[in-house]
């Protein structure tokens, strides 16, 4: 055990106003959290994901856990003059974390 219940529940509880919030993770309570996590997975999926390119996704209902390590920032700047924010890596299909994620849940859980 490396958590004890009481540390879980701390940092899983919905936040207020916005229920998809929580103390250091991303709660799939609604529709627009689909673009992180798939229409498929649960509402009670967690996640976080990182700006280099990374996602982690817990669903405890399916006893399933992924981790989506991409390099999409480690790629060159599309137009550093423009934007230097916009990396080649944002335009390929795995930036996409919701559909990537919707594709493990429909291979995994159907």
């Amino acid at each position: 055990e490396l958590f004890n219940q009481s540390t879980i529940n701390q940092f899983t509880t919905p936040s207020s106003p916005d229920s998809s919030f929580a103390l250091g993770w991303r709660i799939n309570s609604d529709d627009h959290m689909h673009q992180f996590f798939s229409e498929s997975a649960p509402s009670t999926v967690l996640g976080h994901t990182g700006w280099t390119g990374t996602m982690t996704v817990i669903d405890k209902e399916n006893q399933l856990g992924i981790c989506l390590l991409t390099n999409k920032r480690h790629s060159h700047v599309i137009d550093p003059y423009k934007n230097p924010n916009v990396f080649a890596g944002d335009q390929s299909v795995i930036s996409n974390y919701g559909k990537v994620i919707d594709l493990i849940y429909k291979a995994i859980i159907s």
